[in-house]
């Protein structure tokens, strides 16, 4: 039979254990919490950095639509300012004629 004393030990032994067990169990209830914080803050990022990538798909779509009317107007610049050049061109080269013309007849009128 037990004594007094062997049960007053697995009494306080019964005790340690259940304080034991009363820390682990605090101990495991904060990991879980830490873990589900944990696991609502990657959630978290995981929308952000979805949202920010359509916002850069979106992005990058409007640029390509802007480089491509800005390409467009390039071209229609350029070939307005041929056009124009040409234009250009050819007037100087009818008033050159003009101009060779009118020296070869005061040229011609000129006596000697």
């Amino acid at each position: 039979m037990p004594t007094a004393t062997d049960l007053l030990d697995a009494w306080r032994d019964a005790v340690r254990a259940a304080q034991l067990t009363e820390r682990l169990a605090d101990i495991a209830a904060e990991a879980v919490a830490r873990t589900e914080a944990d696991a609502l803050a990657a959630e978290e990022v995981a929308v952000l950095a979805e949202a920010a990538a359509y916002s850069a798909e979106a992005a990058a779509a409007k640029a390509r639509a802007t480089s491509e009317r800005a390409r467009a107007a390039a071209e229609v610049a350029l070939n307005r300012g041929h056009a124009e050049a040409r234009t250009s061109w050819e007037r100087a080269l009818a008033a050159e004629r003009g101009a060779r013309e009118r020296y070869h007849q005061a040229d011609s009128d000129l006596p000697g």
